[in-house]
């Protein structure tokens, strides 16, 4: 007899349900992937927007200072930064893991604290002297085991920077 049948069989059911529950497992994949990417995505941005940021600041401050000193920190502490203003404030650039915090000081009080997260990394700071005393500020990121280190190096000449101003005749 080979009449219409009404209904599904059981072996049809069981083959749909298999084929929704590896398509369910592939999109929820895809969906947590992207999420992860966007995630990166939007902490590298973060970060690179706080690294422009502190690179206009450290600029800014090193131009203006009239004394810059690297500091070693006590007990395995990271050096700091230290530049002296006209006014007689003085601007200390601290350095964390992943983060450098900005202190302005006057008299020794805090006047203004700013942290910069960065993405990971280490900073460090170089003084070189002579005519015009050029101080560095060096941001390594990278770790042994992706064997991709990158550093990245913002120069800022302490006082007036006259390479580039208009000669007068």
């Amino acid at each position: 007899m080979t009449g219409n049948r009404a209904g599904k069989s059981l072996v049809e059911l069981s083959v749909v349900i298999g084929l929704l529950s590896v398509v369910l497992i592939l999109a929820t994949r895809t969906i947590t992937f992207l999420m992860q990417a966007e995630g990166a995505g939007r902490a590298a941005v973060v970060s690179e927007t706080n690294f422009s940021r502190l690179a206009d600041r450290f600029r800014k401050n090193t131009h203006a200072a009239t004394k810059a000193e690297r500091l070693d920190g006590d007990n395995n502490a990271p050096q700091k930064l230290q530049l002296t203003q006209p006014d007689g404030r003085v601007v200390e650039f601290r350095p964390g893991m992943g983060r450098v915090q900005v202190v302005v000081l006057r008299d020794q009080k805090t006047q203004e604290r700013e942290v910069y997260h960065l993405n990971g990394g280490m900073t460090r700071f170089e003084i070189t002297e002579g005519e015009q005393p050029l101080v560095s500020l060096l941001y390594e990121t990278g770790d042994d085991a992706s064997r991709r280190h990158k550093t990245v190096r913002i120069d800022a000449l302490r006082g007036k920077d006259h390479r580039f101003s208009k000669q007068s005749n």
